[in-house]
């Protein structure tokens, strides 16, 4: 016997059955689809994990003042420093006392509002509502609420910024406040300006200190981050990423121009790389240098109200011990318990363990069906071979040899195990890309996928051969006496 005899003969017995042979190839195909998309969910899992666990906000102890209903139901404590508490970048010394932290940034989201001549024309409607009076003369920074997602840098709350930039803004003035300013103080600074005005009239942005570049590992494509010295004089500098880069003018040149946020006015001096992220379209301006000393006590808590300062250390395992060193400094300086101190990587390891443990029983029993499938298709197809006992007896007297004889069942169970893969890598994408949406994931693994389908095949294949090894093995002669 050859084997294109082989199966041919094996098609037609599969033909006979059809209905007993489509409930084999359909069993087959749950059993491997199951299987294989849940160690294709496995594999996702612990990549997702380890990508995730790996971006700066997880590598990092954050400081804040307590601020909110939780917080505030921690037990109160007596006071050791002078004055209210309160935190700003002058407290990002502590890194300094910290072996274990690497870098250390203040990062306060915000919204830009862009100056120009349309947004002029809408002060100047406006105010002839109004019956008159000036433009607003804030800086144009609107606080944004809660971080944004991952991959994007941490945010923090509108009060905070708010208020350093007002108390950083009284310091550079030094004298009384500056009058209200009305369109013609705009359209003066416009009309100065070389080249083409921006197209966006509202950017998101971020005020940042010097090493959260470092932190972030974010590097220019064109011109040059701002500097410590920069800082420490509140130039007004920007740096920008480079989706918005690209956007900002219509000539998608940006490097060197400058842009009026509100009565500050912004040069660019660098462009950042693409990273991908929602840092690609973010403005980033200096966070600016207050001088505590010079603001009065009552109006020094509104100052580090929503701001938070970020500590990246060097090796994750060391959080715990960060954040304990910056606990024992900040109780030195503000008093027991007048700060909270978070580390963020532990509730998205909790949060991932949880994942991994339904993940885990999910597999467990996706295998466990696809052995009762196996075992299932092992009995019918050693149902099968006993009924053709007369048939294997002819085969021998024939002069087949035990060979020959396992080779033509183990082809029929070849078949339909090659059948119920292939329906069952259809099953699987399908399996896979619901249990993705189910805990929000991304895409499927193909290559654990695959492996996924291979394995599980190759269980049920060999759960077959002992059905074709029972029916090769039967004698000649009581297969020829079976009715």
């Amino acid at each position: 016997m050859n084997i294109g005899e082989d199966v041919r003969m094996s098609l037609r017995s599969i033909r006979k059955r059809p209905v007993e042979s489509l409930l084999l190839i359909f069993g087959i195909a749950l059993g491997i689809g199951a299987t294989a998309a849940g160690i294709s969910l496995i594999s996702y899992s612990v990549k997702a994990k380890n990508d995730l666990l790996s971006q700066v906000p997880y590598r990092e102890v954050v400081v804040r003042v307590r601020e909110s209903a939780e917080d505030m139901d921690l037990p109160a404590a007596p006071q050791i420093s002078d004055g209210s508490a309160f935190i700003s970048s002058r407290d990002l010394v502590a890194k300094d006392d910290v072996p274990d932290v690497e870098y250390a940034y203040v990062a306060d989201r915000m919204e830009l509002r862009v100056m120009t001549q349309a947004m002029i024309a809408q002060f100047e409607n406006r105010q002839l509502q109004d019956g008159g009076g000036a433009a607003p003369a804030g800086d144009g920074f609107m606080m944004m609420g809660p971080p944004p997602d991952e991959g994007a840098p941490p945010s923090e709350d509108r009060s905070a910024g708010a208020g350093e930039g007002a108390a950083a803004r009284g310091n550079e003035r030094e004298g009384p406040a500056a009058p209200p300013v009305g369109e013609d103080f705009f359209s003066g600074i416009l009309e100065s300006l070389d080249g083409p005005q921006p197209v966006i009239e509202q950017m998101p942005g971020m005020r940042v200190s010097l090493e959260y570049f470092s932190a972030w590992n974010l590097n220019v494509s064109e011109g040059s981050l701002f500097t410590a010295g920069e800082i420490e004089q509140n130039a007004q500098v920007m740096v920008l990423g480079s989706e918005l880069a690209a956007t900002l003018f219509e000539d998608d040149a940006s490097l060197g121009r400058e842009v009026l946020i509100m009565r500050n006015l912004y040069k660019i001096v660098g462009i950042l790389e693409t990273t991908g992220t929602s840092i690609d379209g973010t403005a980033f301006i200096p966070q600016q240098y207050i001088d505590i000393d010079r603001i009065p006590q009552f109006a020094r808590q509104f100052i580090g109200r929503g701001t938070a300062l970020h500590f990246t250390v060097y090796d994750p395992d060391r959080l715990d011990e960060a954040k304990s060193q910056l606990a024992e400094w900040f109780s030195q300086n503000y008093g027991e318990g007048q700060v909270v101190i978070t580390v963020p990587r532990v509730e998205v390891e909790a949060a991932q363990d949880r994942t991994a443990r339904l993940v885990s029983v999910i597999l467990f029993l996706a295998v466990a069906g696809l052995l009762i499938a196996s075992v299932n298709v092992s009995n019918i197809l050693l149902g099968r071979a006993m009924r053709k006992r007369k048939n294997v007896g002819i085969l021998k007297a024939l002069g087949a040899s035990i060979k020959d004889v396992f080779g033509l069942f183990f082809i029929e169970a070849l078949i339909l195990g090659v059948s119920g893969a292939l329906l069952g890598t259809a099953i699987s994408l399908l399996i896979s890309k619901l249990m993705l949406l189910a805990i929000s994931g991304g895409a499927v693994v193909s290559a654990m996928l695959f492996l996924g389908i291979l394995a599980a095949w190759a269980i049920t294949t060999s759960l077959t051969v002992i059905p074709a090894l029972q029916a090769s093995r039967i004698p000649a002669a009581d297969a020829l006496r079976y009715e």
